[in-house]
């Protein structure tokens, strides 16, 4: 064996345990993404036992003027029909202010009820005030809400938009008539 044939062999043999090494060191970083992924999951399993599901869609004072909307399921502004804001009458849009913001109007798919007074005040946003309506309490789709300038600060909104989520709208500044704009906040979920 020349000197050229050992040095090529061991090179071979010292190869080897680089290689297993390497195969060592992916097999580690897959059982870490595998436990991190699961733990990730059961994190949220866990929460969302213990504080009811995330929110898909979340609005945080949005200020409407008349004839504004927002579509609660993206985050997204829009409008209901023909108007200035949606020329073409798509009408994205789950909800939208009329007469001086002092209603609220409903994409054709769209339902909204107003919460009773004493289901307001717990201060928690969840579904649960809205989920425990009864099928009788929800106005036909398409029915607006009326009276957003009577309406206290705090005053709960349950909408079903026209993707079928539900949402919990809540009154942060009722309507002014000077102004013509209401302030709002929303949470909506997916699944009910």
């Amino acid at each position: 064996m020349s000197s050229t044939g050992v040095h090529r062999a061991s090179r071979t043999r010292a190869a080897r345990p680089e290689a297993s090494h390497s195969a060592l060191k992916m097999g580690v970083v897959l059982v870490i993404f595998v436990v991190v992924a699961l733990g990730g999951w059961l994190a949220a399993m866990i929460w969302q036992a213990a504080n009811g599901p995330a929110p898909v869609a979340r609005g945080s004072v949005i200020v409407l003027a008349d004839g504004q909307g927002v579509d609660l399921d993206v985050s997204m502004p829009g409008a209901i029909g023909p108007g200035p804001n949606d020329p073409s009458g798509s009408g994205t849009a789950d909800l939208a202010t009329r007469s001086r913001a002092t209603a609220l109007v409903l994409s054709a798919g769209a339902r909204a009820v107003r919460l009773p007074d004493a289901a307001t005040g717990s201060g928690e946003e969840t579904p649960d005030p809205c989920t425990a309506l009864a099928d009788s309490a929800w106005p036909p789709p398409g029915a607006g809400v009326s009276g957003l300038d009577r309406m206290e600060r705090g005053q709960r909104i349950c909408v079903r938009t026209n993707a079928g989520n539900l949402s919990l709208v809540t009154i942060d500044r009722p309507s002014d008539p000077n102004s013509g704009a209401v302030d709002l906040h929303y949470l909506t979920w997916s699944g009910y």
